[in-house]
């Protein structure tokens, strides 16, 4: 049986678990990009630098950026069995209900020890530190869970949403986040200002990891839109890449409106970073980790699309 941690007390004493904390931090950060090769360097190291680098501006409100970022990683390549299932846990769906109970235990300020395992001293200090900071975090916690649990189910079923689902999961997922994002960097507005930068990131994302999640039994495609399309889902098994899948046309007509959609969702999204009064590393956060990549991932989508023509 793996040593549990009381994570009450550790909640309790920051001076004891910030540290502890920080050593995990590193430990998850590195593990990430190292189990996926030069890919996850190139996806993940500059993002990671960022979240030091700002430390030296705020350092509270980057290790809880930190602490919360990675300890919702750690749980979704668990989900997506980019690591291994812990031996405490009989599956998948025990592990995740029990991080859903340690959030409602730990932000209910529930009375007695709360145990948990070693990662998840980083959700005891996320949340003693978001405490400190007088920023709550409940709401956006359990919206992240929630769709790592529903992403787990539907993989593990090979289950296609309808529209609605899809519409319901991406609207959750991205308001949690953005909600989230903006209340750890101290912006006072509603995430839903910034609702076409999420719409972009989001089918930008949905393009870029689609061969992967679909591997894993993810399909980001509704119903609704396989029926449109005339996809064959046989068709696109067994394709590791973007460029494998665009050979299959119903696919590529596919890929090329996700395309011009999400070009359009960025068009919108630079007004509306121009247009609100953010603080300036946010605006260079939001242009550099989000519009200008999105955007090469857009025109580089573009391009194949033209190519193969």
């Amino acid at each position: 049986m793996t040593e549990q941690v009381d994570l009450s007390y550790l909640a309790a004493h920051p001076e004891i678990c910030r540290p502890q904390a920080e050593s995990l931090q590193r430990s998850i950060a590195w593990e990430t990009m190292t189990s996926r090769g030069i890919p996850g360097f190139k996806q993940y190291g500059s993002y990671f630098s960022l979240m030091w680098i700002c430390g030296i501006v705020n350092p509270q409100r980057a290790n809880l950026i930190r602490s919360s970022y990675f300890w919702f990683r750690h749980i979704d390549d668990v989900a997506d069995g980019d690591k291994p299932l812990p031996k405490q846990y009989q599956n998948k769906q025990e592990f995740l209900e029990t991080k859903r109970e340690l959030i409602g235990q730990l932000f209910s300020q529930a009375s007695g020890p709360i145990y948990g395992d070693k990662e998840d001293l980083l959700l005891a200090d996320y949340y003693s530190t978001a405490k400190k900071l007088n920023v709550d975090l409940s709401r956006e916690s359990f919206a992240i869970l929630d769709t790592i649990i529903l992403d787990e189910e539907r993989a593990r079923n090979r289950r296609v949403l309808s529209q609605e689902e899809l519409n319901s999961y991406f609207y959750k997922l991205d308001l949690a986040c953005g909600d989230g994002a903006l209340k750890l960097v101290g912006e006072t507005f509603s995430s839903e200002e910034l609702a076409m930068l999420s719409w972009a990131v989001r089918t930008w994302f949905n393009l870029r990891d689609f061969p992967k999640d679909l591997d894993s039994g993810i399909i980001n495609i509704s119903a609704q839109d396989i029926y449109l399309y005339n996809i064959d889902l046989d068709c696109i098994e067994g394709r590791p890449t973007v460029e494998q899948l665009m050979e299959y046309d119903p696919i590529k007509k596919w890929y090329g409106d996700q395309t011009k959609a999400g070009l359009n969702y960025l068009d919108y999204a630079r007004a509306d970073i121009n247009r609100l009064p953010l603080k300036r590393i946010t605006r260079f956060a939001l242009n550099s980790r989000f519009v200008q990549p999105a955007e090469r991932a857009f025109n580089r989508y573009s391009q194949m699309l033209t190519a193969s023509r």
